[in-house]
């Protein structure tokens, strides 16, 4: 399970998540140095959000943080930092089909072929 810093950042609670084994889901640079503070290693912490810059790519990748990526351009920008003799630990969100048919802002839109077809070239 994994929770959310931004639901409440207040230390007391990001160090009872933590001291209960939990992770926790970060989703700026400044959520990750609060959890950081706060005793988050790296393998307690999810980078997530829709919104990465190449740097906090390059700092998750450096620091082994796992990291949800939301948009073709970030994952071009994740294999371009990553090296064959160390994996770059992250999950794709896929854009979801909401009730009244439009797809949901966040994620990769999957009924784009190209798309897709540049997913399977770049998880070659």
């Amino acid at each position: 399970l994994t929770y959310s810093v931004k639901t409440n950042y207040l230390s007391h609670i990001l160090r009872h998540v933590l001291s209960a084994g939990y992770r926790l889901e970060v989703v700026s640079r400044h959520e990750m140095r609060l959890a950081e503070k706060n005793g988050a290693t790296p393998n307690k912490l999810l980078f997530n959000g829709p919104v990465k810059s190449r740097d906090d790519l390059q700092y998750c990748y450096e620091h082994s943080i796992d990291i949800n990526l939301d948009s073709l351009e970030e994952l071009e920008t994740a294999c371009a930092i990553a090296s064959a003799d160390k994996p770059f630990r992250l999950g794709l969100r896929v854009a979801a089909t909401l009730k009244n048919g439009n797809l949901s802002r966040f994620g990769i839109h999957f009924e784009d072929s190209a798309a897709v077809n540049r997913i399977r070239e770049l998880l070659r």
